[in-house]
């Protein structure tokens, strides 16, 4: 019988010392993020038709909406559908392709993009930035936020070029998921504000903290389209752009 009670006893201690763990795990959060600013390098030495395209490509990319979804471990980051008849331009499909998901138990990123009408899951490496945290802090939406930066180098062989990007981002410690938008992530909190290039900046305009998971946007591994490297990805844009 002393046997049973502590046994039961050990059971009950389990389930009170890993409650709060399981709680966590099942914890949602929600963020939508806006475009808030886009620097067009632009001149007022450009012909009228040239001007009206690069405002044309700034209005269409503000109007584009995203949305992240994620729990302690699983996120996905994509672009918020649009009925047709709110959609403002043809450009939005394409300024707004791709869904990025990411996994950090299995130290997995994806990226699923549309190409000629073909789906592609690519395989992004994990680790691809490494982050430096400054001192600078700021307030989004209530939230104490930390600056950091980070620099990344990638040849594109059919571009023969190297492509040299500069993020920098606003996180929050205070909201303990370790993601951001367009795969941004490995920082202690959650990216509320980001930049890829030091032009286009994505803000969070909706954060909600206990979100509740409809079915129709279930965390899962995607499983949509061919899965390709980066490199295999590049070879495949390559045959086909040389057939147009």
């Amino acid at each position: 019988m002393r046997n049973r009670n502590s046994m039961r006893a050990t059971v009950v201690l389990w389930f009170v010392l890993c409650l709060p763990s399981i709680a966590q795990n099942k914890k949602v959060v929600y963020v939508e993020y806006a475009t808030i600013k886009v620097t067009a390098e632009t001149s007022s030495n450009l012909e009228p038709v040239f001007k009206q395209g690069v405002d044309t490509f700034v209005n269409v990319l503000e109007s584009i909406t995203f949305e992240l979804v994620a729990n302690d471990s699983i996120a996905v980051f994509k672009k918020i559908e649009k009925l047709p008849t709110d959609e403002p331009h043809p450009l939005s499909k394409i300024l707004g392709n791709g869904t990025y998901f990411t996994n950090l138990k299995s130290k997995e990123k994806i990226k699923i993009i549309d190409a000629s009408g073909q789906a592609f899951s690519v395989v992004v490496p994990f680790d691809e930035y490494q982050w430096e945290i400054t001192s600078e802090t700021k307030t989004i939406n209530g939230f104490k936020c930390y600056k950091a930066k980070t620099q990344k180098e990638k040849y594109v062989e059919w571009r023969n070029e190297t492509i040299i990007t500069e993020p920098e981002v606003w996180f929050s410690p205070e909201i303990p998921f370790r993601f951001g938008p367009f795969g941004l992530i490995g920082l202690p909190g959650l990216i509320l504000e980001a930049s890829l290039n030091g032009k286009v900046y994505y803000h969070a305009t909706k954060i909600d903290l206990d979100y509740k998971l409809p079915s129709t946007k279930e965390l899962r591994r995607p499983n949509k389209g061919k899965f390709v490297t980066e490199k295999e990805m590049e070879q495949i844009t390559m045959k086909m752009d040389s057939r147009k």
